[in-house]
């Protein structure tokens, strides 16, 4: 990335705190190339930071970017706006997927996107300072229709990879052909592979010395100088790292399926109602997920389809509208899947995953863990019910 941080007057913002190895290490990116450094971990004034700071590249975790598609259909409405957004959404996608194809992108939709781009991708570009050229999506994964959609208006989110076992980044796309849906092309003196198990595997002089104190741990996910990721990838013929799922994430259902949540659960979650989605099943007989919402983003949506606003998560989790909304993005979701991989039944908790209560992760990532020993009596009573035991006659 030396033609990001070499140019004169690069500016980047940082929204993950510095805490994360990411961010730290973005950190020392700007010191040691000719970059300003802006930092910012407020949700409710990042369109306020963006205007104020003016960066030319952005570092943000994808639910960033979620929420700013979400707010420019939002502000569009409906009747001819709401029209005029869906119809240039759509033109964003047709698009980036031409350019992405690698072939010649056809005229019609080129002077379409053109159009667009005056008449839609200017103002949304705009939201982000008026100089952004890149954005750096990391910390969770990427839905891709988010990803295609932002390349077609003009701002490519290259997506990366890396653990603080690994000094944070091990690969990242290029800025000139880059492939939307892959964690990129492994950086200089790091090398990736697949083993038998599917499982992502790294080695580079970046990868730690072991975990502290716990040499068991350190002789399992160390092997021979290759860290064992616990996450599920392959390898394109152009050397393209991909993601595919989490292996400690992998649900096996009763039935013996397995089933790899991230992709349906990042799908479910750009709808502009959800906040969170954690798809659940461990040997049961079916796939269920819970759900949580944003209560500003719903009342924004609300207000844009001319429905009443809500005053708190349980009004809005019991709102027939919203329902709607958050089954259609179930729905969509299990397009991805198989009929033994889709979610058959969901709650919507009127609750918020916050660091706080310990339901997320600084990155905004939801703790799988932490939201089913949460939730255990919701889904052993509720989404599982339990069988009643058969009559006997006497």
């Amino acid at each position: 990335m030396p033609d990001i941080a070499m140019k004169p007057n690069r500016r980047l913002l940082l929204f993950l705190p510095l805490a994360h190895v990411f961010a730290r290490y973005m950190q020392f990116f700007c010191f040691a190339g000719n970059v300003s450094l802006g930092l910012s971990s407020n949700l409710k004034t990042i369109l306020a930071d963006f205007k104020a700071f003016k960066p030319t590249f952005i570092l943000a975790v994808p639910r960033i970017f979620e929420k700013i598609y979400n707010a420019a259909s939002q502000k569009a409405g409906a009747g001819f706006k709401g029209r005029v957004f869906a119809d240039a959404t759509q033109t964003a996608y047709d698009w980036s997927h031409a350019q992405q194809s690698g072939g010649s992108i056809p005229l019609a939709l080129n002077a379409k996107h053109a159009l667009y781009n005056k008449l839609v991708y200017s103002s949304i570009m705009e939201v982000f300072g008026g100089h952004v050229e890149y954005a750096v999506s990391g910390g969770a994964p990427l839905d891709s229709s988010i990803a295609h959609f932002f390349n077609g208006v003009g701002l490519p989110l290259l997506e990366g990879y890396g653990m603080t076992e690994t000094c944070a980044p091990s690969s990242v796309n290029p800025t000139e052909g880059y492939k939307i849906g892959t964690i990129g092309l492994p950086l200089q003196g790091v090398t990736m592979g697949v083993d038998e198990e599917g499982e992502l595997c790294i080695k580079s002089p970046a990868v730690c010395a072991g975990y502290h104190n716990n040499p068991d741990v350190t002789k399992q996910q160390i092997v021979d100088g290759w860290l064992h990721t616990g996450d599920l990838g392959s390898i394109d013929d152009d050397g393209f790292v991909s993601i595919v799922g989490r292996k400690k994430d992998l649900i096996i259902t009763a039935g013996g399926k397995n089933v790899s949540p991230c992709e349906m659960e990042a799908s479910i979650m750009t709808s502009p109602v959800v906040s969170q989605c954690v798809m659940i099943g461990d040997r049961k007989p079916f796939i269920a997920a819970i759900i949580s919402l944003d209560l500003a983003e719903t009342n924004l949506w609300l207000e844009s389809k001319g429905a009443e606003q809500v005053a708190d998560l349980d009004e809005a989790s019991k709102n027939p509208i919203v329902r709607a909304e958050v089954e259609r993005a179930v729905n969509k979701a299990n397009e991805l899947a198989s009929r033994a991989e889709s979610i058959r039944k969901f709650e919507i908790v009127p609750d918020e995953f916050t660091e706080e209560n310990g339901l997320v992760t600084p990155s905004m990532k939801a703790r799988r863990q932490a939201v089913v020993e949460h939730y255990r009596t919701l889904i052993d009573k509720v989404l599982y019910v339990p069988r009643k035991p058969a009559a006997h006659a006497e």
